[in-house]
């Protein structure tokens, strides 16, 4: 079955062709969970909220003829970094007697808030002023600095977290490309942003 008709069958709500994306999902999203640098969490918490993202994929995921099974792997490991990070402030809010934290997935709400004010809440004033100029900046960058080959393999890579290997599988490049365009692209956004008065951005 290929890729289009396999999508066609999970929007269906077909149980056999979820049953043909299942085993691939849990691992994208534990390995998310349990290795990403922000999260590391413990087996147990981990599968816990894995369980709760499969739900959340099967029931969001925006389906159409044009996606693949690789797009609801990446779908479903983005949703699971999202529900990773709800999970641990909430945890520390909670540690530290603070109370509910909203979700990363709040709508703006009456206030205005957006999500990166929801993300930068617990920052001081100065921090998240730092915050806002570093990624208008890189904004500015990615669309100055660097040719559209090589923004496109910054954001696969240092924004949705594919791996190089899964770059090559999704886009044909060879894989000796990647790891060099990725290098020359990365050193490019990074003077960039040093000269608009960041010596530190990451």
């Amino acid at each position: 079955m290929n890729d289009q008709g396999l999508m066609k069958r999970l929007e269906a709500r077909d149980n056999k062709a979820w049953s043909k994306a299942f085993p691939v999902l849990p691992k994208d999203i534990m390995f998310v969970l349990q290795k990403h640098h922000h999260l590391r969490l413990f087996e147990d918490d981990a599968s816990d909220i894995c369980q709760e993202v499969l739900v959340e994929v099967v029931g969001k995921f925006p389906f159409s003829s044009s996606k693949t099974l690789d797009d609801l792997r990446f779908f479903s490991r983005r949703v699971a970094l999202r529900r990773g990070i709800d999970y641990v402030r909430a945890k520390l809010a909670k540690k530290r007697g603070s109370g509910e934290v909203c979700s990363l997935d709040a709508e703006i709400n009456p206030d205005g808030l957006t999500r990166l004010d929801l993300v930068a809440s617990g920052l001081n004033a100065l921090g998240y002023l730092r915050l806002r100029e570093i990624l208008s900046a890189l904004s500015e960058c990615l669309n100055i600095a660097i040719k559209e080959k090589e923004k496109e393999l910054f954001h696969l890579f240092f924004m949705l977290g594919l791996t190089q290997n899964e770059i090559h599988n999704k886009t044909g490049i060879p894989m000796g490309s990647i790891g060099v365009t990725l290098g020359r692209a990365r050193s490019k956004v990074l003077e960039c942003i040093k000269g608009k008065g960041f010596s530190d951005p990451y």
